[in-house]
């Protein structure tokens, strides 16, 4: 619902999966809820975003999480900032929830949220002629539940990790 410069989504969803028990042998349905509601403003210059998750699964006993996120865009002549925070707690990876992260041009990516932790980033672009745009992302991702982030060779031994992305386009 949005009457142009307001705005107010909601969404509920529930999926019926099944799971092997015993490989081949035998199956266990279970049930995952979730709930979607968000508000908006946008004006010539601001966009601002403001949106809460929840998720409830059955699948080894009663699993919850929530997800609250807030996006803003503000433009000024060649330059535009955007800001996004999330912060998430799960009880656990079946009850996982996904955020959206707009990534620098022709890009984006889905942030799965699990455990206790939040997310932020800032976006930064700046059309210095009508040929060259110069484009910078900084992410930022704290978990307040674990001392090291991923697993093998990719396994962080910390319980936060900072990304950065740049991106030059010259047109000719």
């Amino acid at each position: 619902m949005s009457n142009g410069r307001y705005g107010f989504t909601a969404r509920y969803r529930m999926r019926v999966r099944a799971r092997d028990i015993k490989k081949g042998v035998s199956m266990r349905y279970y049930e995952t809820h979730s709930i979607r509601m968000g508000v908006s403003y946008s004006s010539d210059a601001l966009y601002l975003r403001t949106s809460a998750d929840f998720v409830s699964s059955d699948y080894k006993g009663r699993d919850t999480g929530w997800l609250l996120s807030q996006t803003a865009c503000y433009r000024y002549r060649r330059m535009r900032l955007d800001m996004s925070m999330v912060y998430f707690d799960t009880d656990s990876y079946e009850s996982r929830l996904y955020a959206y992260e707009k990534g620098l041009l022709y890009g984006f990516s889905s942030f799965m949220c699990y455990g206790k932790g939040m997310r932020g980033t800032l976006i930064s672009r700046v059309d210095i002629s009508d040929k060259i745009m110069v484009m910078a992302k900084i992410g930022y991702t704290a978990y307040f539940d674990r001392s090291s982030i991923g697993s093998g060779l990719q396994m962080i031994d910390a319980s936060s990790m900072t990304d950065t992305e740049l991106q030059v386009r010259m047109r000719f």
